[in-house]
């Protein structure tokens, strides 16, 4: 493991929109405890949740240093389009492996 998040939000095991939180920012070297609050996000509650933990998976991989950077870097990508595109790709790609093994299926029987 290199790096993980335990993360408590609202009796949930996610950051939630909802209300403030509390993070154990996990590495083989140290174990940091910090605080969020969804509130100082000021946007929509879906925004806020998407922005969050896409926030949580950017600081896990490296992409960024803190969730503050991670909440920055996920909100310009959302409000530039490019999440959505990414979504779209993956639903893209989702689609047609679906259609291939479909078939695939049928071409066996």
């Amino acid at each position: 493991m290199k790096r993980a998040l335990v993360v408590h939000s609202e009796g949930l095991d996610e950051m939630s929109p909802l209300g403030p939180g509390t993070v154990l920012d996990v590495t083989s070297d140290k174990i940091e405890k910090f605080s969020f609050d969804p509130v100082e996000l000021e946007r929509g509650h879906v925004a806020d949740a998407l922005v969050l933990n896409a926030a949580a998976a950017l600081l896990v991989t490296g992409r960024v240093n803190t969730l503050a950077e991670g909440v920055d870097l996920a909100r310009k990508t959302q409000l530039s389009g490019e999440a959505l595109k990414t979504l779209d790709s993956w639903i893209d790609i989702s689609n047609k492996m679906k259609e291939a093994t479909i078939v695939g299926s049928t071409i066996s029987n």
